[in-house]
């Protein structure tokens, strides 16, 4: 038997530093192991203008986030296992310090990867493992999920049968609980499915077309079943324009809090093109995500994500992260990663100086697809305090740094400054976040 050791590299994308990974061979079975860490430091100031009341307040607090990875392969066959040690996708962080009990997120090790694939004439993967549509706005999760695709040439077809939450209740027909409607004795779940055809072109270009389902979610219609029709593609145009684009339709059902369900009629619009020339890279970033002003004709107009989690797509630091973002609750899907009834336009500037060293800086002017009255937020869902219709949501301003001092270490500070418009009404204040960290990948 012949073991040997080597030490691999590979980039993960243009904003973050090559990841080492330890690969050992026996015979013909490889083993790599990889992992991550991260080390923050977070202050908010003034984050109350998402609250009934108007308080001002500071809040600073220091989290980490860390997970390994093991990886088997053999022939035509892969495992992976993944541990996340502190935080996971739907929390982002570990607070350390001494919490309160009733919100502290522990340090202990759960599951984060854990899958099998076979690579042959088609491929199949079978376990828990990341879920995604588009560019992260729809669907970006990982999930207990059955996946099989097939290449035809610069063709991909891929279906997934993804496994949703469940609500667990007593089946005395059963030896162990089990999701059933008591009444109906029918799996209550929130199972889903994605189909995607994917096509390559040349110059690292690609054109998806997704269709993404809910089912089996029929008690008392408490349960959505959303239905995504999403077309999506990125690449670039010579050697110095790189673009992305998406558009997604949201149909299906959405549940009307005991009124029945309304039918879903929204979509969502997103470009984002840049031009790099030598150490300068501007660029222009644009959202829509339709809105309801009408919530009497059975329908739902808002745009809302399907499943998410706290890594998918986030286009401001503050407003589509922590006043109108994923939060990790269901009710924040409603809020669509920032795009639920907003329209925004942002141009950027990035600057490379070193080769080590991205700076880059966004302005982010927020709209409202369809307007609201004052003070009620975007979706006109708090309390009226005045009869005016505003448009206004407001202005961010963000700065984010990063520093490769290595391939494995990175430096990071992200600040945000977000100046509320109307639609929060007149007595919201701006709102302040700085982050500053350092991540070590192994």
């Amino acid at each position: 038997m012949r073991a040997s050791v080597l030490l691999v590299w590979f980039v993960l994308g243009s904003s973050e530093p090559a990841t080492p990974q330890v690969v050992v061979k026996v015979e013909d079975t490889e083993l790599t192991v990889s992992g991550y860490l991260r080390m923050r430091s977070t202050g908010e100031f003034n984050f109350d203008l998402t609250e009934s009341t108007r308080a001002d307040r500071a809040v600073t607090f220091y989290d980490v986030r860390s997970y390994v990875t093991l990886e088997i392969r053999r022939t035509h066959f892969r495992a992976v296992f993944s541990l996340d040690l502190a935080g996971d996708e739907f929390n982002d962080g570990a607070v350390l310090g001494n919490e309160n009990p009733a919100v502290l997120r522990d340090l202990d090790a759960k599951v984060r990867h854990m899958w099998i694939q076979y690579d042959g004439i088609f491929h199949a993967r079978l376990g828990r493992h990341p879920a995604q549509a588009g560019h992260g706005i729809v669907t970006h999760i990982i999930r207990d999920a059955v996946r099989v695709w097939k290449e035809v040439g610069p063709a991909t077809f891929s279906f997934n049968l993804i496994k949703g939450g469940e609500t667990v209740v007593a089946d005395p027909g059963s030896a162990k609980p089990r999701a059933i409607n008591p009444p109906g004795g029918e799996d209550d779940d929130l199972d889903a499915f994605h189909f995607f055809t994917d096509l390559r072109t040349g110059n690292a270009s690609r054109v998806r077309f997704e269709v993404l389902g809910q089912s089996g979610s029929s008690f008392n219609d408490r349960f959505p079943e959303k239905l995504y029709f999403d077309l999506n593609a990125s690449g670039k145009l010579g050697s110095r324009v790189s673009y992305a684009a998406e558009f997604a339709y949201m149909g299906g059902k959405t549940p009307d809090f005991g009124q029945g369900r309304l039918d879903n009629r929204a979509y969502l619009v997103y470009l984002d093109g840049a031009y790099e020339r030598g150490v300068i890279s501007p660029g222009f970033r644009f959202g829509r995500g339709s809105g309801d002003d009408n919530p009497t004709d059975g329908r739902q107009e808002n745009f809302q994500n399907l499943f998410m989690d706290e890594t998918g797509l986030r286009y401001t630091n503050i407003f589509a992260d922590d006043v109108h973002g994923f939060d990790g609750t269901a009710a924040s899907l409603a809020n669509g990663s920032g795009f639920a009834n907003v329209t925004f336009f942002q141009p950027r500037l990035g600057v490379r100086p070193l080769p080590s060293l991205t700076v880059t800086g966004l302005l982010t002017i927020l709209l409202a697809t369809k307007d609201r009255v004052e003070g009620t937020g975007p979706l006109g869902d708090r309390p009226a305090t005045d009869t005016r219709i505003t448009g206004d949501v407001g202005t961010e301003v963000d700065l984010n740094v990063v520093y490769n001092l290595d391939r494995q270490v990175t430096v990071f500070g992200f600040l945000g400054w977000f100046a509320p418009g109307l639609v929060y009404g007149p007595a919201a204040d701006d709102a302040l976040k700085g982050e500053v960290g350092i991540a070590f990948r192994f």
